[in-house]
């Protein structure tokens, strides 16, 4: 049988054992539960063409939010997996109303299901999968199972840490502030921007949502930002390209905000009110050249 067709039956197979499903996708790999199926449905019986596989996920864990849980695992280490294997997730609340998701990635690792009812008690059960193509058989996992339940009083944001050892100073050979750091130690830390004030106050809190970072990234006292990894970086203050262009012989306030992506591409951030700042003063400029030019 082709490989194409053999996957098909697998995953044909795997969606029966484990009901019909009920929950939608969205791009960004959230799943959304849907209507259910009403009595509920179990993992059925391994049909003549599927094996046992006595693998397991590890370090699985369910985190309750405001009408959303977050799974998350760690699949094993197995070649066939990865290379002909999925993952099957399925949750049943306590009103006995089911919705099976099906993934077919190995390299995937957490989910979000939004759109829960808060105070009701979800069980999602996650089963791997793989095909022995040589064996003409599937492979399944027997099903693992965690419960949470939402509640209206968890605050889903997830935040990264801020930056360390934040300092700025005057460089008058180059006309410019040397801002200097230690790197965020998270994979999902991308980079930084950088506020500058004129007095000892922090900037205002931009209007970002979940889905965006335009109005950060627009707003009127960002000085600059950079990639992660970098531990420093240089502002001109005679760069006119720059967001909030600095003056020279001025005392600034500095502060930084890490950014980055989450798991499921969700935008995330260091805690505004948490912002590291740094202190310095500018000096002269003879009007030299800008960084770039």
């Amino acid at each position: 049988m082709k490989k194409a067709n053999l996957i098909m039956t697998a995953l044909l197979a795997l969606i029966m054992l484990a009901g019909c499903p009920g929950t939608t996708e969205n791009n960004n790999g959230t799943g959304n539960a849907g209507g259910g199926q009403s009595g509920g449905s179990s993992w059925g019986t391994l049909d003549n063409n599927t094996a046992t596989w006595n693998a397991q996920v590890t370090n699985l864990k369910a985190e309750p939010g405001n009408g959303s849980i977050r799974v998350s695992w760690t699949n094993p280490q197995s070649e066939a997996f990865y290379e002909n294997g999925g993952i099957i997730l399925q949750f049943t609340d306590t009103s006995v109303n089911t919705a099976a998701l099906l993934d077919n990635g190995p390299e995937l690792t957490t989910k979000t299901f939004n759109n829960l009812t808060n105070g009701i008690k979800y069980i999602i059960s996650i089963r791997l999968w793989y095909v022995d193509e040589a064996a003409n058989k599937i492979y399944a996992t027997a099903a693992q199972s965690v419960e949470a339940t939402p509640t209206a009083d968890i605050d889903n944001t997830v935040y990264l840490p801020s930056l360390t050892n934040f300092s700025a100073s005057w460089d008058s050979s180059k006309e410019c502030v040397v801002l200097t750091w230690t790197d965020v130690s998270d994979s999902h830390a991308e980079g930084y921007y950088f506020f500058a004030t004129t007095t000892n106050t922090r900037p205002a809190a931009p209007s970002y949502n979940e889905n965006s970072f335009e109005n950060l990234e627009g707003h009127s006292n960002r000085v600059g930002d950079n990639t992660i990894s970098q531990e420093s970086t240089e502002l001109w203050i005679n760069d006119e390209n720059t967001p909030f262009k600095l003056q020279a012989n001025t005392t600034y306030y500095i502060w930084a905000l890490t950014e980055g992506t989450g798991d499921e591409d969700e935008y995330l951030y260091s805690k505004w009110d948490e912002m590291p700042m740094a202190t310095v003063t500018t000096g002269s400029s003879s009007g030299g050249i800008a960084e770039g030019e």
